[in-house]
């Protein structure tokens, strides 16, 4: 049977997850969270009919995608539970079921994939949602001094008043370097490289102008 397949499974598990953990963020019409009970619900019917599951694994895996829902409690630090739930997932994947592991390269290709719906989708929901309350006036961010946190080339993330954001640039952009935000560009901020001029003063963390 196809649903015995390990690599079936495993792939039904994290769709299922992910949609759960989507239906959660973007709440609608509840369309996303039938789709997600379903898929789950077949996935589950596999594990229990599969002679040799290993349930640990299969929680370590739902554990580690549902820790994504733990990102709105804080505006700081995301990236160490994705980092968590990556690691979770993928070592989950490999023991999923006994004596026949999934395939590692569908546990590299969703990991990636993973990784991209955390960096380009859930990190601008959360940004969306944090905006007005962390802001207050979106005037305060042109002109506010950052850092990067993932490489612009031309597109990556910058830490501007203590929030992680997509942010894109004219020119590459190394990790570390520091930003200047030119202006907000929708969900995302086009930002230049920050180039000190005597007495410039810069934001820091708690979104203040030091000298």
């Amino acid at each position: 049977m196809l649903i015995s397949d390990p690599n079936v499974i495993y792939l039904l598990l994290l769709v299922g997850l992910w949609a759960t953990v989507f239906g959660i963020y973007t709440p609608g019409t509840g369309v996303g969270e039938v789709v997600a009970i379903a898929v789950l619900g077949v996935s589950v019917l596999g594990l229990a009919t599969h002679p040799d599951t290993n349930w640990l694994a299969a929680g370590a895996i739902a554990g580690g995608t549902l820790m994504y829902l733990l990102l709105p409690l804080y505006r700081r630090g995301t990236a160490r539970f994705a980092l968590i739930g990556l690691a979770a997932q993928s070592i989950g994947g490999l023991f999923l079921i006994n004596n026949a592991p999934v395939s590692p390269v569908l546990i590299v290709v969703t990991a990636i994939a993973s990784f991209a719906l955390y960096q380009f989708t859930l990190i601008p929901i959360l940004n969306q949602r944090n905006a007005e309350p962390v802001l207050g006036d979106e005037e305060l961010l042109p002109g506010s001094v950052g850092r990067v946190t993932t490489e612009l080339n031309p597109t990556g993330t910058v830490n501007v008043r203590s929030e992680q954001w997509t942010a894109y640039s004219d020119e590459p952009i190394k990790v570390g370097e520091s930003v200047v935000v030119i202006r907000k560009d929708g969900l995302k901020l086009y930002v230049e490289r920050y180039k000190r001029k005597t007495g410039a003063r810069r934001v820091g963390s708690d979104g203040e102008m030091e000298g």
